[in-house]
C-alpha cells in the first residue's frame, strides 16, 4: 500500500494512525485480514497477512506528514516516484495499491512521461486495477491497483469506493 504519511501517523509512528481513516475497517472487510487491525499492528501485516508495510518509507511516495494530500507539492511527489520504482524493483510485490487517486496519478503520469521523454496529455489513474505493469528481470511481474484515500477528511467517496475487494 503506498500512500502519504499523515501527521496522526508520523507521531504514532504507525500507518493510518488517524482513527477517522477507514483504512483499517476497509482491509478488514475486504477480506485480506480476518480480524479489523489497530494502527499499531501495521507490523503484522507482513507475516500473519502477506501484506507488505515493509517500513515508513517504502509505503510512502513522500515521507513528510501532512494534514492533507495537497500540501504535498507536485516536486515532492514527483521526485519520490524514481525512489518508489526502485524500491518496487527490489522487493517485486505482486500488486502494489495506492491509496489515493492523487498519487496514483502523479505516479502514472511520470511513467507515461518516461515513457514518451515527457511529451504526454495529462493522464488520470482509475479506481481498481491500472492499465500498467511492471516485469521485473526474472519474469515476475507487479500490477498497480488504486483505490480513493481512506482519510476521513475525504468525504467524495463511500465506504464501498474505498474498498479493493469490490473492485478486484
Amino acid at each position: 500500500f503506498i500512500s502519504s504519511p499523515g501527521e496522526q501517523s508520523s507521531l504514532i509512528g504507525h500507518h493510518y494512525g488517524n482513527p477517522t481513516n477507514h483504512f483499517w475497517s476497509c482491509l478488514h472487510e475486504s477480506g485480506l485480514t480476518t480480524r479489523r487491525l489497530r494502527p499499531k499492528e501495521d507490523g503484522l501485516l507482513p507475516e500473519e497477512f502477506s501484506i507488505g508495510l515493509m517500513s515508513p518509507r517504502c509505503t510512502n511516495l513522500v515521507g513528510r506528514p501532512t494534514v492533507k494530500e495537497r500540501e504535498l507539492s507536485k516536486s515532492e511527489q514527483v521526485a519520490g516516484v524514481q525512489d518508489l520504482l526502485q524500491k518496487i524493483g527490489q522487493y517485486r510485490p505482486r500488486m502494489v495499491c495506492f491509496v489515493g487517486l492523487g498519487i496514483a496519478d502523479i505516479f502514472k503520469s511520470q511513467l507515461v512521461n518516461q515513457k514518451t521523454g515527457g511529451k504526454s496529455r495529462r493522464t488520470k489513474a482509475t479506481n481498481g486495477l491500472q492499465s500498467y505493469k511492471m516485469v521485473h528481470s526474472d519474469g515476475r511481474e507487479t500490477v498497480f491497483f488504486a483505490v480513493p484515500s481512506t482519510s476521513g477528511r475525504v468525504v467524495r467517496y463511500q465506504a464501498s469506493d474505498r474498498n479493493p475487494s469490490l473492485i478486484l
